[in-house]
């Protein structure tokens, strides 16, 4: 990562409780960065260091359940490749670190929204908190010779059938001996 002269000074605050947890020792490497960006991401309320220096309680951060995460964010900033930012996040999902307030993708600026949690302190091995809900529209290449699947019937082709071809049907009677 290089170092720019806008980039944001301080740091970010990580909580014992997250790297000591079972959770956060399991999850990927994907998956921690992604973390570590969202724990970047929150944002510190104003009156926190007033309040603490006045024995007044206030709450650190004020948006833990208004994070935005956009992926381009993630693959520009942080260096993780794009196709490996889902899996980090169904990581993070199952394991009971953040939880998705607002489903995005609906438009060009339409970005995901999530919360900070903390189930992960009761994640046991096995346990699964959440899990991103799919729409059941399949999208792109779906198989062979089948290109985009739409909502009609497929061709007269049924999916158990195989084909199978010898190697004259193939090659022809010349190539055969190959």
């Amino acid at each position: 990562m290089k170092h720019t002269d806008d980039e944001p000074t301080g740091g970010i605050y990580f909580e014992r409780k997250i790297y000591r947890s079972m959770a956060f020792l399991e999850l990927s490497k994907n998956a921690r960065m992604v973390l570590l960006a969202m724990l970047d991401a929150r944002q510190v309320n104003p009156a926190y260091k007033k309040a603490a220096k006045q024995g007044h309680r206030a709450d650190r951060y004020v948006d833990l359940d208004k994070i935005k995460m956009p992926y381009t964010t993630l693959h520009k900033d942080f260096g993780m490749p794009v196709q490996s930012i889902p899996r980090a996040i169904d990581d993070l999902l199952a394991k009971g670190f953040i939880e998705i307030k607002h489903v995005g993708g609906a438009g060009e600026h339409d970005m995901s929204v999530y919360a900070l949690i903390e189930d992960y302190l009761q994640w046991t091995d096995g346990k699964v908190f959440r899990q991103r809900k799919r729409d059941g529209i399949r999208r792109g290449y779906q198989g062979r010779k089948l290109g985009v699947i739409s909502n009609q019937k497929q061709s007269s082709h049924s999916k158990s059938e195989t084909y199978t071809h010898s190697k004259n049907e193939v090659f022809g009677t010349q190539n055969a001996r190959l």
